[in-house]
């Protein structure tokens, strides 16, 4: 259908250079755009010319926009501008500049930013800032389509679907055609809904978009409507989401380390795509139906978190705590690390990827179960996917009781004729031994859907594993009845306006009124259109009827028009019959103001006919915007949760210890809980009547004379697992309701002593709960310097009679420390360092030498880097000496180059001492940027010792003995640069103290 005239497209503003603001007096007063405008500008975004006029009317450059959307979207990262005829003289060169880093202004040899930018351009570069989804079929709608150029036609469609654009009233789009300011102020208007570019706390809904452009912002308590761009411009201050509802998409192109927190909210999508540095998102109680990585996140789930589908495809680090999860995580690209304790229940790469410090190999599915990585088996088929592997003692199959909805399909409004949608159905399958497992449902296992005819309550039943559940969808026709249109006055309006003749008036005031009236003819004449844009063109026609100014000399005094305030006064006694309660505030409050408004006119005797038809239409429009608040009194939420527990309990009992008689009527109430727990419209009262039933089957069973004795079940550790400090230890078992229970870890020997690290560790009892009936369950987690391999693990339970039952885990436990970081040996690297730092450039040729100096200087690198391994250390070692080995002296003589040359002086610290206390200062020459030294000594062949490091020409503040007499006394003195690098090393310096006698 035809939308809205020819004032279409709609967008927000930021005008020209910002020079100065909107005066008061303003050129827009009686523009179609003048709420759109002052709202622009009482957002601090719009400005106009340097004259105080915003010139509504006039075409908008290329540069005009760039500053407007930059604006919006508060775009702060600059790229390299390589544009001929862009200049940083130019007032709008970090515009471009912040264009270019947004990827909306694509490279080329010149930009033209002061011609005037066109409609296609327009929608192109909204589509790329709004992440628009493309929609050719769309595009295929307007009559000029074939002459959209095809790299547009994605995006024009993808706009007119979402309804940010309508084209004009012949049809057409026109791509090529300029765009005036007043239309890119309601273009982007309409697109952006509410710009939050003010810090502090938002807390009211929207229906429409929300843009946040500012750092320190929080939503809170809010439902949205449409989309939440949180944009560059939110940098790196805080930005919170506590108990916000996301209709539409979250994309994050902002944020820093600590930037965004997302509390108790629910979020159908996310996508995150930040051009520099990382976001850090961190969701707390949340659930997101799907998230998409492009690039620059750290992604932390917390406190129950939940993600259904996720997709990564470059640089992102994932952190899931314990009690979160993901149901499928999809990794595209590399550069992943993903952190789990949660759970991941299908983890699929096309590339190595880190997960818990393992490297995943590329196309093979794993999972993550509670922090435990393991690889999917797609060849085991089975109804129930189950973690654990069932002892090997119990042969009895495990069996499918009953199948239940976890979530219902999110569709379940459909119109005739379309097709099943089961997308969010969720089915849990309760088994025999008391597990629940999550099963897969396709379209084939649901019966009963038929689109072909209307229906108020139809019933779907649901067939996985022998088993059934059932819920109601409604079928609605697909030709809802439309609403009526009065087109009365309109048409009167043509006719007036068609007894006009255009040689009575000037140019000036006729060619608004003749686009006026042929947009009023096409929508007068237009079947679809509805009461809204009849409205507007008869106030846009009876404006522009009004303005016709006479042609100088004829009839210089115009008998005053009469005003009619017919439809006004219809329109106030019809508002003033809607009742607040009825209506949600959001869209009542505007309706009031309207209302008031419209009361102020038609009170007034000296209103314009203008100022009636204004006040009319935004009553009118103001009232058709009003939306129902929802019922007040919703049907009562139905609790089952006493009856399931009661299923539950009654399903885990043994039939063989009870008598025929009563174990049948146990079955009888069962079958019909059960019934009532699938039945989706089941009263509270059916639910407590069914419940009160099978506690008292429950409560009526009688035993057999020569019960069962208590026994333990279902032990789990089942088979081996590894820990190591700060792991958690779970151990559980089924047995009679109401004992007492606990484990202990013991030696694997027959004397069972205990290994737990406490001072009472023979006495030690690790107490289990029983957290559902018959189930107990208990944890451990294991403290430092704990290191026992092979422990068994040991249950004991007491009934409620005094009984008591102890038995062994099949698994065993290992309990590991973490090696210690291996020690590198760099003394080798340290020495070869030394060796090729004595070596002189201009002896050698410059092929070999360019090779060596790049291996001496890497070889510096890994030497000075505290985390280098020794595999990195043998290997530049042993590239530093290929290259030294290959080193080629120039030909012919070559000039004598000065020896380095060390002078070292000592004094006795202590004449009373014999072999003499010594001191030394050292001084060097011929060696460039010599700054510090330091003394390795070896006295009378022991050992090697070091003195500290030593600025040259001082006296070290170390002493040592030191017997020049004694020939095995030897002397070493390493030359560093300031920095302590090592430059040189002197061998074997010979020391004399002028204090002993030669």
């Amino acid at each position: 259908m035809k939308r809205l005239l020819s004032l279409i497209l709609s967008l927000i503003i930021l005008m020209s250079t910002g020079i100065v603001a909107l005066g008061q007096g303003s050129d827009y007063e009686d523009n179609w755009a003048k709420s759109e405008i002052n709202y622009m500008k009482d957002k601090g975004i719009l400005s106009g010319y340097p004259d105080g006029t915003f010139r509504p009317t006039n075409n908008m450059s290329k540069s005009e926009f760039y500053k407007v959307v930059n604006g919006i979207m508060g775009f702060t990262q600059r790229s390299e501008v390589n544009f001929n005829d862009v200049s940083p003289t130019d007032w709008y060169y970090d515009e471009v500049q912040k264009g270019v880093g947004a990827n909306y202004i694509l490279p080329g040899t010149s930009l033209n930013a002061n011609e005037n930018i066109t409609r296609g351009e327009v929608a192109r570069i909204i589509g790329i800032i709004f992440g628009i989804e493309e929609d050719k079929a769309e595009a295929s709608k307007f009559t000029d389509s074939l002459t959209l150029p095809e790299e547009l036609k994605g995006v024009v469609g993808g706009l007119k679907k979402n309804g940010y654009i309508n084209g004009y009233p012949d049809g057409t789009f026109r791509a090529n055609a300029e765009i005036t300011r007043a239309e890119v102020v309601k273009m982007l208007y309409n697109i952006s809904g509410e710009i939050v570019n003010v810090s502090g706390t938002i807390n009211k809904n929207t229906n429409t978009n929300l843009i946040v452009n500012t750092k320190d912002v929080m939503l809170k308590d809010i439902v949205i409507g449409g989309n939440l761009y949180l944009t560059e411009g939110i940098g790196e201050g805080n930005t919170i989401l506590d108990n916000v509802v996301v209709k539409g998409k979250v994309i994050v192109n902002g944020g820093g380390l600590n930037s965004l927190s997302i509390i108790n909210s629910q979020l159908n999508s996310v996508s995150v795509d930040k051009k520099q540095g990382l976001a850090n998102v961190v969701l707390s109680n949340t659930t997101v139906g799907e998230v998409k990585i492009v690039k620059q996140m750290r992604l932390e789930l917390t406190q129950g978190s939940y993600i259904k589908k996720a997709e990564l495809r470059d640089k992102a680090d994932i952190i899931l705590a314990n009690g979160t999860s993901i149901d499928d995580l999809n990794v595209i690209g590399g550069d992943i690390v993903i952190d789990s304790k949660g759970t991941i229940k299908s983890l699929k790469s096309g590339n190595q990827i880190k997960v818990n410090g393992s490297t995943l190999k590329a196309n093979v599915e794993y999972k993550v179960v509670n922090g435990k990585l393991e690889e999917s088996n797609p060849t085991v088929a089975s109804t129930k996917k189950s973690t654990t592997t069932k002892p090997s003692t119990r042969p009895d199959p495990v069996t499918l009781n009953r199948i239940s909805i976890k979530s219902l399909p999110d569709k379940l409004v459909y119109t005739v004729d379309d097709e099943l949608d089961i997308t969010g159905l969720v089915i849990e399958g309760i088994y025999s031994d008391g597990s629940r497992e999550i099963e897969r449902v396709t379209k084939s296992s649901i019966t009963g859907f038929d689109s072909r005819q209307p229906a108020e309550r139809q019933v779907l039943t649901i067939k996985v594993g022998g088993r059934t559940a059932t819920y109601t969808i409604k079928i609605q026709a697909n030709d809802p009845i439309k609403p009526e249109v009065n087109k009365r006055k309109l048409a009167e309006a043509i006719v007036e306006a068609r007894r006009k003749d255009e040689e009575d008036y000037t140019e000036e005031s006729w060619k608004p009124f003749e686009v006026a009236l042929d947009i009023a003819i096409e929508v007068n004449e237009d079947n679809e259109a509805t009461q809204r844009e009849i409205n507007q063109a008869l106030s846009e026609l009876n404006a522009r009827m009004n303005g016709l100014v006479k042609r100088e000399g004829e009839n210089p005094d115009p008998e005053p028009i009469e005003v009619d305030k017919t439809a006004l006064i219809a329109a106030i006694n019809r508002a003033e019959e809607k009742n607040e309660e009825n209506y949600t505030p959001e869209t009542w409050e505007p309706f009031i103001e309207a209302l008031e408004a419209a009361i102020i006119v038609r009170d007034n005797p000296e209103a314009t006919q203008r100022e009636v038809n204004d006040a009319l239409y935004e009553l009118n429009d103001k009232r058709d915007a009003l939306v129902e608040e929802e019922p007040s009194n919703p049907e009562p939420v139905v609790n089952k949760s006493e009856l399931i527990a009661a299923i539950d309990r009654a399903e885990r009992m043994n039939k063989e210890d009870y008598t025929i008689e009563t174990w049948e009527d146990l079955e009888i109430a069962l079958e019909a809980a059960i019934e009532v727990i699938e039945d989706l419209e089941a009263t509270q009262s059916e639910v407590d009547r069914a419940l009160e039933n099978l506690n008292a089957a429950i409560e009526g069973l009688k035993m057999k004379e020569n019960p069962v004795e208590p026994s333990i079940t279902n032990i789990l550790p089942d088979q081996d697992i590894s820990l190591k400090a700060g792991d958690a230890l779970e151990v559980s078992f089924n047995a009679p309701e109401g004992g007492r229970a606990y484990f202990r870890l013991l030696l694997p020997s027959d004397t069972h002593r205990n290994r737990m690290s406490d001072e009472k560790a023979n006495e030690y009892e690790m107490e289990m709960i029983e957290t559902k009936p018959g189930y107990y369950l208990g944890t451990w987690v294991v403290g430092e310097e704990i290191n026992a391999l092979n422990l068994e693990v040991e249950v004991n339970f007491v009934s409620a009679e005094g009984d008591r039952i102890r038995e062994i885990a099949e698994g065993r436990v290992n309990i590991t420390m973490e090696d210690p970081d291996p020690v590198v040996d760099k003394r080798a690297l340290e020495e070869a360092i030394a060796e090729a730092m004595a070596k002189k450039e201009e002896d050698y040729t410059e092929e070999s030498w360019r090779p060596f100096a790049e291996a001496l200087q890497e070889a510096i690198e890994i030497n000075e880097n505290d985390e280098a391994t020794q595999e990195e250390v043998n290997m530049v070692l042993t590239r530093l000496n290929t290259c030294m080995s290959a080193l080629v002296e120039k030909e012919g003589p070559v000039d004598p180059v000065e020896e380095p040359r060390v002078i070292v002086e000592v004094r006795n610290s202590s004449p009373n001492f014999f072999p003499a206390l010594i001191q030394i200062k050292v001084a060097v020459e011929n060696i460039a940027n010599a700054g510090k030294y330091d003394v390795v000594y070896q006295l009378s062949g022991g050992e090697n010792s070091n003195t500290s490091i030593f600025d040259l020409g001082t006296w070290s503040t170390e002493s040592f003995f030191f017997n020049p007499r004694t020939i095995t006394d030897k002397v070493t003195i390493r030359i560093y640069d300031v920095e302590k690098n090592l430059l040189y090393t002197f061998a074997d310096v010979v020391l004399v103290n002028p204090m002993i006698p030669k």
